[in-house]
């Protein structure tokens, strides 16, 4: 069909999309994070279900993210455990009884902590907004253990910026104060992340360190560091404390988180 005369100006803006021509989409539309208004509060510290999906990668054995946290529960709900430990993969290497994952840390967390029961709630992949949907939906199945540890953040690094992160981390801990009270907080250091002292995620993790440190000096709440010994002199990682990628422990990385667990429950008793 033929157009006798050009359109009005108010239809053209109906038809002609709102970018340049040939601008490619990831241009032409900003990320999420250059999206969000100052009133929307960041992705860290909105509660949402992980969409994680590689089950057999994350060493769940066939098992979904959402059959992952209701094995948490279900073993919270059956046994009065004295430690609850809320994270991500590192944390989910602990294994322990109850979990259908990989478990090249249990060894070293049984050897720490002989006669305890332990509740590892550590799933792969989770963010700080995963944990606090976790939360939201009876991740610690109405119980309040003497200790619950909290390693979360690793994952968030190359999505988030670091004041989200310290949001999404702060965030958490305010949430298992409100449900457990008299429970002690086992607050721990973001592990450094990155083979080398170039990479760009260890100064991030520096200043979310740097931040979190205060809120493991409040009331209920303490500070954990173990990775004293995770970055030579050099400024490379540690191969004796952690794995070749980078990111997760080696087997001895294993035993020095466990003993830091044992020094911190000798300290702080809890209720």
């Amino acid at each position: 069909m033929r157009l006798s005369k050009p359109l009005p100006l108010a239809i053209m803006a109906l038809i002609i999309p709102a970018c340049a021509p040939n601008t490619p989409p990831s241009e032409a539309v900003p990320p999420p994070s250059e999206r969000r208004s100052q009133d929307d509060p960041p992705s860290t510290v909105v509660p949402v279900p992980s969409s994680e999906t590689r089950s057999q990668a994350a060493g769940w054995r066939g098992r979904s993210w959402l059959q992952q946290h209701q094995d948490g529960t279900d073993f919270l709900k059956e046994n009065q455990a004295d430690l609850v430990l809320i994270g991500d993969s590192i944390t989910q290497s602990f294994g322990g009884e109850g979990r259908n994952t990989g478990q090249p840390g249990s060894k070293a967390l049984t050897a720490a902590l002989p006669n305890m029961t332990v509740a590892n709630q550590g799933i792969s992949g989770d963010r700080t907004q995963h944990v606090l949907w976790r939360l939201d939906h009876n991740a610690l199945a109405g119980t309040c253990p003497a200790h619950i540890a909290l390693m979360i953040g690793t994952n968030n690094l190359p999505h988030d910026s670091a004041p989200d992160i310290i949001n999404g981390i702060e965030r958490i801990v305010h949430h298992i104060r409100l449900l457990c009270p008299n429970s002690t907080v086992l607050l721990h250091a973001v592990p450094p992340r990155g083979l080398n002292p170039d990479n760009p995620m260890r100064t991030k993790v520096t200043n979310i360190n740097d931040a979190i440190r205060r809120i493991g000096q409040t009331d209920g709440v303490t500070w954990v560091d173990p990775w004293s010994d995770a970055i030579l002199d050099d400024g490379d990682l540690n191969p004796e404390v952690m794995a070749g990628d980078g990111v997760h422990l080696s087997f001895n990385g294993y035993r020095i988180w466990a003993r830091a667990l044992q020094t911190a429950m000798a300290e702080t008793p809890g209720s």
